[in-house]
């Protein structure tokens, strides 16, 4: 398996453990990690950004000789797809998994900020509580969607993406797609990369002896 990967593109449902993925990857071969939500949406409501943002960003990452990007989208990520040597579709898990890591994800968020309050503040930010329910109830309704190939009724916003959507989409760039569609699968590439990084670091230590 080819291995001199510099621009990597990952997508795949909510849960299924993109960022997590991506930040492994881009620590062992140090490249930067790009998370597409933080173009998709701006503000603590995650409002969908003005779709000419999202493309400018977009281009400003696809033009850089190294990368790594992770996100659910399509449409807007062409330019993506189109300079990333590879594609790896994380297809592992069904619904009811990823969504146990949503809530745990979100719990965890939430007792990280919790503990960053001081006095009265850890108890009486009923506003941001309520929003941070809402935002769960709606990637949960979403991600329910993703996985059952249902349109999801949050806003029409560009978080309704399916999985036979994601399919459909990356059918033009099969060429260079990896479709993991086990955890196997995946701790298999993760261990013949860190083969390929020992390999590459016993040679550059017997140059320099």
């Amino acid at each position: 398996m080819q291995f001199d990967f510099q621009r990597i593109h990952i997508v795949g449902g909510p849960g299924s453990g993109k960022s997590t993925f991506a930040r492994s990857l881009g620590k062992k071969l140090g490249a930067p990690v790009y998370d597409l939500d933080t173009i998709a949406f701006q503000g603590k409501d995650f409002l969908e950004r003005p779709v000419e943002q999202r493309l400018a960003d977009a281009h400003a990452i696809a033009i850089q000789p190294r990368w790594i990007t992770e996100g659910i989208f399509v449409g807007w990520i062409d330019e993506l797809l189109r300079a990333a040597d590879v594609i790896l579709w994380l297809d592992t898990l069904p619904w009811q998994q990823a969504a146990w890591r949503i809530l745990l994800r979100f719990a965890r968020n939430g007792l990280r900020e919790v503990l960053r309050q001081r006095g009265r503040n850890k108890f009486f930010r009923f506003g941001d509580y309520r929003r941070n329910l809402g935002q769960l109830r709606d990637v949960l309704i979403s991600s329910r969607a993703y996985y059952h190939d249902s349109v999801p009724p949050v806003n029409g916003d560009i978080r309704n993406i399916t999985r036979a959507e994601t399919a459909a989409y990356l059918a033009d760039y099969m060429s260079k797609v990896i479709h993991f569609q086990t955890h196997q699968e995946v701790e298999s590439f993760i261990a013949n990369l860190n083969s390929r990084n020992s390999q590459e670091q016993e040679f550059a230590h017997s140059l320099s002896v």
